[in-house]
């Protein structure tokens, strides 16, 4: 009977092991879940999409890489930037911007969040104007340039994982 009780138990520290070993591993996608999302995605050829992280950590930075190659692999046109702006996230979050330019935009960033969630990479839409504050400096993810593009019709925030 003790030896029962106690394989359960290293069972179950097994599992409590397990999880969170699943919880503090990188957010990342195999190649079929790429190569499902970008099908998922490519009925949105053409859309636009600016990636903005605000912390440059390893793991955000890595996951905002990985989901704009996912939609430029879509035909998305994908602009990554980073600000200065002290912000800070968990998450990603996917905001529409209203244009008349892309009419699609509301349901292309559904697909997104819908694809990364269907993978377990935590995504939800949220307002526009709480993930851009009026008056951030965007600047090019690849350097210090000032970024002075017309902001694009969806723009995700990377932030922390859950």
């Amino acid at each position: 009977e003790i030896d029962r009780d106690a394989q359960r138990e290293n069972a179950m520290l097994q599992l409590e092991i397990l999880k969170l070993r699943t919880k503090l591993a990188d957010r990342t996608l195999t190649p079929i879940e790429r190569d499902q999302i970008v099908s998922e995605l490519m009925p949105f050829s053409g859309m636009r999409m600016d990636v903005l992280v605000y912390e440059s950590r390893f793991e955000i930075m890595q996951t905002a890489s990985l989901v704009a190659s996912v939609a430029g692999l879509a035909g998305w046109n994908v602009v990554r930037l980073g600000s200065d702006f002290p912000f800070a996230a968990r998450g990603i979050f996917v905001a529409t911007a209203t244009t008349q330019d892309f009419p699609s935009a509301d349901a292309a960033a559904d697909a997104v969040v819908k694809a990364l969630r269907s993978r377990d990479i935590a995504a939800e839409r949220a307002p526009y104007d709480k993930l851009l504050r009026p008056g951030t400096k965007l600047r090019l993810a690849s350097g210090a340039n000032t970024y002075t593009g017309a902001p694009s019709p969806i723009l995700m925030v990377v932030g922390a994982k859950l």
